[in-house]
């Protein structure tokens, strides 16, 4: 299990600026260099056209081109990332930053020398009010940006590069036009439906695939070896729980599906796909002796291996970024009182109050946090997805996701 060490600039050789997770290592200042389309198309004569965006072949062969320009003219500095261990083949650029408005159906102008823009045919008030999230099964876009995760797949043996999915705001204003600046004074509610339409944790969901038998080819993992980790993280100020009475966690939840793309019998010590709502548990107080050490602690959707996932005590070890800290994960059945099934809506509703204190006395009956008392305690990050550490191919739709604090 590893802890997020927050997000970083990411400029991809013709792309537009995203974000890219740290490995801990970076400065707290950074600089990050990055050239436009039009600097390549000038120095490396590539096409930015459509085909750049919907053929991976093409795109990959100018990524490489790229590559070559920029370490040619600057040696000593690594702009566009570490050529080293990122494929050329990659979803960096894909569509610039017009993905989601794609998805609405806003059509896209493409440029030989500068990233796509959307064209101005913004929708009506009518049309918004009738917008509902789009069903990704069906989405000729969606469809498109798989096929060329198969192709990127097939060239480089895994999946790499960010999709910029941009803000609620840049994808409103790209669907409404700068008639969204004034719906947000004289039609709060008709804004408030454009920004919270695509769905996301928060509405109608977010999907989330991992294939475990692509990730595991025809082999089992071995004890001590890394596994798919497909996670939503966030960090969380850090307030302790005893200031609120009450901290309800709610979440809703169907497993889409969970089977072994194996036909080698799998240990369930060593292989299984589950998905647990995990925080970072810190003990905050300076005056403590337990100061900024902390536990895992975490409620359970689903586990392949149980009808219901069971609890988990145990230190965080098995790989080698592994925080040797102990979790503490409350057993499934608490919260459940059917097995879970594929298929099924789900909702799983608690109060983190009285749990983060069984956590705690767990944790000090095993010999950790033994100078922590509940007071000194806060929840510091949070994250909710798929661990894969068997060959499976699993998949599960999450919404209406909620965590607030009750004075």
């Amino acid at each position: 299990m590893r802890q997020s060490s927050g997000l970083r600039s990411y400029i991809a050789p013709g792309a537009p600026a995203t974000r890219h997770p740290c490995d801990g290592t970076e400065s707290a200042l950074r600089i990050e260099f990055g050239f436009t389309p039009c600097w390549f198309r000038q120095h490396s004569d590539i096409d930015f056209s459509r085909r750049w965006h919907e053929d991976v072949l093409y795109r990959m062969a100018c990524v490489e081109k790229m590559r070559c320009e920029l370490r040619k003219r600057f040696p000593d500095i690594p702009i566009g990332g570490d050529f080293e261990t990122v494929p050329p083949a990659s979803l960096d650029g894909v569509y610039g930053a017009l993905f989601v408005a794609r998805l609405f159906g806003i059509p896209v102008e493409y440029y030989e020398d500068n990233w796509p823009a959307a064209e101005h045919q913004y929708l009506s008030e009518a049309a918004i009010m009738k917008l509902s999230p789009p069903e990704l099964s069906s989405s000729p876009v969606f469809a498109e940006l798989m096929a060329q995760m198969d192709v990127i797949e097939k060239e480089g043996g895994s999946i790499h590069g960010y999709v910029n999915w941009q803000g609620v705001l840049n994808n409103a204003y790209r669907i409404r036009g700068p008639e969204i600046l004034t719906d947000l004074m004289v039609n709060p509610e008709l804004a408030c439906h454009l920004f919270d339409v695509p769905g996301g944790l928060a509405g109608e969901g977010v999907y989330l695939l991992v294939n475990g038998g692509a990730e595991y080819g025809d082999r089992l993992r071995h004890y001590g070896e890394a596994w798919p980790h497909l996670l939503i993280e966030q960090k969380l100020d850090a307030r302790p729980f005893a200031e609120f009475t009450a901290v309800p966690f709610t979440v809703e939840f169907r497993v889409e599906k969970c089977d072994a793309a194996t036909d080698t019998p799998m240990d369930n010590g060593l292989h299984t796909a589950h998905i647990t709502a995990f925080w970072t548990v810190h003990n905050i107080n300076k005056n403590s002796n337990d100061h900024n050490n902390m536990i895992w602690f975490g409620v359970p959707l689903y586990d392949v291996r149980h009808p219901n996932p069971r609890g988990h005590q145990a230190l965080d070890v098995g790989q080698a970024d592994a925080t040797g800290k102990f979790i503490c994960t409350i057993p499934g059945d608490r919260f459940f009182n059917e097995p879970i099934a594929i298929g099924k809506w789900y909702a799983l509703s608690c109060d983190l109050t009285p749990l983060i204190q069984e956590a705690l006395a767990a944790s000090q009956a095993k010999g950790f946090l033994t100078d922590t008392v509940y007071e000194d305690l806060a929840a510091t990050s949070f994250n909710l997805g798929w661990e894969v550490p068997g060959t499976y191919d699993c998949a599960i739709v999450l919404r209406n996701l909620s965590l607030k604090g009750v004075k």
